[in-house]
């Protein structure tokens, strides 16, 4: 097998027709909606100077304007975050695929959804995915699809953990020949940072590989 990476179309109950291609370290998919929120976003309030006038004994006293405030932003809720987070993994996968079919290292989508040590090596696969001539896309008819994702918070960090089932195709881009067609199906764990314009993917670890299109 061709050792590039390969994308995959997500399914869960709340996250459908998501699609992408997966590979030996990283791996390709569309998830489900939502929007991101950054680690700022939280409540504020704003107070209003106080001002006082003096006096003379023989004037009225002084007075002192009372303090005013304005509503700050609601923080997320635990459920916003989590839908952010998917949100993100959603960008993540519909941006490899996109890059991939043709290969083109410098997709903004990349910046925008990958970080650290994925975003490094994502360019690095994309630019051996094109010097070799070959695209990554989905089948005609794909079952790929991964299980409804296990999502833990903390901070700015997140971890999402996942079964992925991954038939998508290596194809030689000058004939249209297809290089790769295996079907596998990998555990999966996906770490993510929160930044100023959301949720980026830092690292996507296959855990596990086997052959076959049923997770465990």
């Amino acid at each position: 097998m061709v050792p590039l990476l390969r994308a995959r179309l997500v399914r869960s109950a709340s996250c459908a027709g998501v699609a992408a291609l997966a590979t030996t370290g990283l791996l390709a998919v569309a998830a489900c909606s939502a929007r991101e929120t950054t680690a700022a976003d939280g409540p504020t309030a704003s107070t209003a100077p106080t001002s006082s006038t003096s006096a003379s004994p023989a004037t009225a006293p002084a007075t002192t304007a009372a303090p005013s405030t304005t509503p700050g932003t609601a923080a997320p809720s635990p459920a916003d975050d989590e839908a952010a987070v998917l949100a993100a993994y959603q960008g993540f996968w519909d941006t490899w695929l996109q890059a991939n079919d043709p290969p083109n290292p410098d997709h903004p989508g990349l910046a925008r959804y990958y970080a650290g040590p994925a975003l490094e090596k994502a360019r690095a696969e994309i630019t051996k995915n094109r010097q070799s001539g070959l695209l990554l896309r989905r089948p005609a008819s794909s079952s790929f699809g991964f299980q409804t994702p296990s999502i833990e918070i903390n901070g700015a960090s997140a971890i999402l953990t996942t079964c992925l089932v991954d038939d998508g195709l290596v194809v030689l881009q000058s004939s249209g020949a297809i290089v790769d067609s295996t079907v596998v199906n990998s555990d999966i764990e996906a770490h993510l940072t929160r930044s100023t314009d959301g949720w980026k993917v830092s690292e996507n670890r296959f855990l596990e590989k086997r052959s076959g299109s049923s997770c465990p």
